[in-house]
């Protein structure tokens, strides 16, 4: 699940983060906090970062008790501009979520995305240092 929804970062086509969560689910980006599908994707329609861009995750603590789990992990976003051009990673950070199984599939309750690096400045009037 965590790697379907980091793909779509990568994706051209339009993309809906906010199947991803449950119905009442919470999205706090340094502080900018959006709840429920709709507004989820609408913060996220704001991102038109160009060329390629790949999102690393790395160090994952997935502890999982029955239908819910906590997830800690790194992020690192990598763009490259053209299939020639070096990459170049222009963000970094941590993210924790809070997930529920429904029917069978994970789902986002709550998820917490702290910027340690890159920070775009769009986000520096809202964030919190976590």
């Amino acid at each position: 699940m965590l790697v379907d929804y980091y793909t779509l970062f990568g994706q051209r086509s339009p993309r809906d983060f906010g199947s991803y969560y449950a119905d009442n689910g919470v999205l706090d980006v340094n502080g900018v906090v959006r709840q429920g599908r709709e507004p989820i994707n609408d913060l996220y329609k704001g991102i038109t970062e160009g060329g390629n861009i790949h999102i690393l995750i790395s160090n994952p603590k997935i502890v999982v008790d029955g239908d819910s789990a906590m997830v800690d992990l790194i992020w690192t976003e990598v763009v490259s501009e053209n299939h020639a051009a070096l990459p170049r990673i222009v963000e970094q950070g941590r993210e924790h979520d809070d997930l529920v199984r429904r029917n069978g599939r994970w789902l986002f309750m709550k998820r917490m995305v702290t910027n340690d690096g890159g920070l775009p400045a769009a986000l520096e009037r809202n964030y919190k240092e976590r």
